[in-house]
């Protein structure tokens, strides 16, 4: 299969530069598609052609150090997103996960802004015994919790502890209902 670039869609050209080639081919496989056969043409540069080769290297660089973080392969990449390692429920809940290996830690990214997002609009932390059931969940069944407490709106006069107190027991409930 030979990759089409949108303006030859369009009727323009069916060749890309090495540029366009590798920025879809990065795109590619961060959606996980098959390798791609890619016709390439170099561009016509004014003033020499150095900084293709320059700009090309800069990005497998960049596409060799997000496929090692993939692996695995640096702790640093998780402490540098504030966790040093989940909660034993929390980790069996990501492995079980049907996405593994596909926006995981986009996804985990997102619940931990939910867990933040609901503890600012409950004006508390979450309690301990709440968090854990949370956590036992698997990370698709938190990141639904917490979007739908996040996206409930309550009375014009509910007071803080009002809607502290009608969060925690939408949490409660929802984690129960999908821990039967």
């Amino acid at each position: 299969r030979t990759a089409v670039a949108p303006a030859a869609a369009m009727g323009a050209t069916s060749e890309m530069t090495a540029e366009e080639a590798a920025a879809w081919a990065a795109m590619r496989a961060a959606f996980g598609e098959e390798d791609v056969e890619v016709k390439a043409v170099e561009p016509v540069a004014a003033g020499g052609g150095g900084e293709v080769e320059e700009e090309a290297a800069a990005l497998d660089a960049v596409q060799q150090a997000f496929d090692a973080a993939d692996a695995g392969d640096d702790p640093a990449v998780s402490v540098a997103a504030g966790r040093t390692s989940a909660p034993p429920s929390a980790t069996k809940a990501v492995k079980a996960s049907p996405i593994t290996g596909q926006g995981e830690d986009w996804l985990q990214s997102q619940v931990d802004r939910l867990v933040g997002e609901v503890q600012r609009s409950a004006g508390e932390p979450f309690g301990k015994a709440l968090l854990t059931a949370l956590w036992r969940l698997p990370l698709e069944d938190q990141n639904d919790v917490l979007l739908g407490a996040a996206g409930t709106e309550g009375g014009l006069l509910e007071s803080k502890a009002e809607r502290a107190k009608r969060l925690w027991s939408l949490i409660d409930s929802e984690i129960k209902a999908r821990t039967k």
